[in-house]
């Protein structure tokens, strides 16, 4: 029998290394693939990573919403709502926040107004429930056009301009007057200027608006305008008493706050018993607006003090006093 030769000794060494190797890299991969697996299911049963849910395939169904509700009255109303509550269960709605947002969500016109009104009142139903209550108060009434009718008729200005508008706008919509046509568009503008208070009524009615919405716009910037002038005042009052407590004068005040009270104050202060008419001054719109913004009294064009203290002009109204 043939020896073999050193060659192949050599060769079948080798190959037996090499599987020898093979296969001790191979247990070693094993037991780092065992040791990852045992690491991840600790990791998995540590945080308690819920199983994947099996995946259920259904054919989606469509859910058609109702009609919007535009605020009309009556049984509507009632059907509307019974609407809302099938449409509720189709898509699974349970929370007030969810079920008010699907409802307003289908409201338009009166409806979609009173909404918006109530909003700005901060006075939106807290609940669905307050919801469906509020809808039926204000809407289901047989006689709910009269009703509103009646209480805008008799609608005055008792807060700021703001609350007068949205109280008239809301009462408006329910007592179903339309200011697209003209002839309601001029009967809601005197309305509107009849209930505003006196002040503001007096300066609106003296620029003549065309229209309802001008008549608005009017009174709320008037309204704006008399609040601006009101914390100036109330600012140099303090800034005054102020000064005067120091022992310090006051020639820095502004003078252009004369211009406000020749038109508010009714009487000149500081003359004690009966006080008389003020005197105006008999000038210009020219002359006005160039004392003021020269910083001179309105009354005398003296610098140093304001209108309502203008010394000629208490001296005037003394004189007519006595006569």
């Amino acid at each position: 029998m043939a020896q073999p030769t050193d060659a192949a000794q050599q060769q079948a060494q080798l190959d037996a290394y090499i599987q020898q190797q093979v296969s001790a890299q191979t247990q070693a991969l094993a037991a780092q693939v065992t040791a990852l697996q045992n690491q991840l299911a600790g990791l998995i049963a540590a945080q308690h990573v819920p199983a994947a849910p099996a995946v259920v395939v259904t054919r989606s169904r469509r859910v058609v919403p109702p009609e919007k509700y535009k605020g009309e009255r009556g049984n509507k109303v009632l059907l509307h709502l019974t609407a809302l509550q099938d449409y509720f269960v189709s898509l699974n709605l349970n929370s007030d926040d969810e079920k008010l947002l699907a409802a307003i969500e289908l409201h338009a016109d009166a409806a979609l107004v009173w909404w918006h009104n109530l909003s700005q009142l901060n006075q939106r139903p807290a609940t669905y429930a307050d919801y469906e209550v509020a809808l039926k108060r204000q809407f289901e009434g047989a006689n709910s056009v009269q009703v509103a009718f009646t209480e805008l008729e008799r609608l005055n200005q008792t807060g700021t301009v703001e609350a007068y508008v949205l109280q008239f706008e809301s009462l408006s919509v329910q007592a179903e007057y339309d200011s697209r046509n003209p002839a309601i568009n001029h009967h809601l503008k005197l309305k509107f200027q009849q209930g505003l208070r006196r002040k503001i009524r007096a300066e609106v009615m003296s620029k003549s608006p065309a229209s309802y919405e001008a008549a608005r716009d009017l009174a709320l910037t008037q309204e704006a305008i008399y609040n601006t002038w009101r914390s100036f005042e109330e600012g140099y009052s303090k800034s005054s008493a102020s000064s005067r407590s120091q022992g310090g004068s006051s020639s820095n005040t502004p003078m252009e706050l004369g211009a406000a009270e020749v038109k508010h104050d009714k009487y000149p202060k500081g003359l004690g018993g009966k006080q008389p008419p003020f005197p105006r001054a008999d000038i210009s719109k020219e002359e006005e607006q160039r004392r003021r913004a020269n910083g001179l009294c309105i009354y005398c064009a003296a610098k140093g003090h304001i209108t309502r203290e203008c010394p000629k002009r208490q001296e005037d109204a003394k004189k007519l006093q006595k006569s």
